[in-house]
């Protein structure tokens, strides 16, 4: 714990502050980068818990347990959590689409069931209006406070809900909450580490009030949507959650 707290104190955060499409772009043409880096992570978050990572994303988007299945997922990025979703969707028959800059698709691995669509979602000619309302299941993770931050948010989730068949999921997952952080710093459990927290100085984030706007709106597109936390054992369980999008 002591080992760890030392790294995040070493980070230097302002690499990973106002990460936006075209920065992305560059971090895949960087060789300086690991794959965690290339995808807007330090290393200390992410290395060595992408199992887990993955694990509740399969706990929460049910449809990839499925067989034969066409699948989404919206900003990837690159490494071992990107290469645990395309091993699954190959083993459970799915056709996997991912959507990304060119620079960050070419750092992913080619296979038959994989289609890769160039562009900032949602400006993405290949997949919209093509695609809509034939995805069994949609992933967006670690993407919406991104998107919050550069563009319209209410515009990107409306086309990917869009996207959605009847009865078809979507996960918009670990999105950060300044609310919830704050209400994490300020208990018990939080007083420990709130130095190291509050050094994570990123970028823009949504809090309470954004959550619910996007249960409601999700609601209001004729979905189901479900509040869910994060499996404690991932590193942002404290301060971040998801939501599923279930179409009607």
């Amino acid at each position: 714990m002591k080992s760890a707290e030392k790294k995040r104190k070493k980070i230097r955060w302002e690499k990973f502050q106002h990460l936006r499409f075209e920065t992305f772009r560059q971090f895949a043409k960087d060789p300086s980068l690991s794959y965690h880096e290339k995808s807007g992570f330090p290393d200390i978050y992410r290395e060595g818990r992408e199992h887990a990572i993955f694990g509740d994303i399969r706990a929460k988007l049910k449809v990839l347990n499925a067989k034969g299945k066409k699948i989404l997922e919206i900003g990837p990025g690159c490494g071992p959590l990107s290469e645990l979703l395309a091993g699954w969707c190959g083993q459970q028959e799915h056709e996997l689409h991912l959507v990304d800059s060119e620079e960050m698709l070419a750092l992913l691995l080619d296979t038959p069931f994989l289609i890769k669509h160039v562009g900032c979602f949602p400006e993405v000619p290949s997949l919209l209006p093509k695609h809509r309302g034939s995805f069994d299941g949609i992933l967006i993770y670690s993407v919406f406070h991104h998107v919050f931050e550069e563009a319209d948010p209410w515009e990107f989730c409306d086309a990917a809900m869009s996207l959605l068949k009847s009865d078809g999921q979507m996960l918009l997952g670990d999105i950060p909450n300044r609310s919830k952080k704050k209400r994490f710093l300020a208990s018990v459990k939080g007083r420990p580490v709130r130095g190291i927290l509050k050094s994570e100085k990123r970028q823009a984030s949504p809090g309470d009030l954004v959550i619910l706007e996007l249960l409601a709106r999700g609601r209001k597109k004729g979905c189901e949507t479900y509040l869910l936390p994060q499996d404690p054992r991932l590193p942002f369980a404290n301060r971040r959650e998801d939501i599923l999008f279930v179409k009607n």
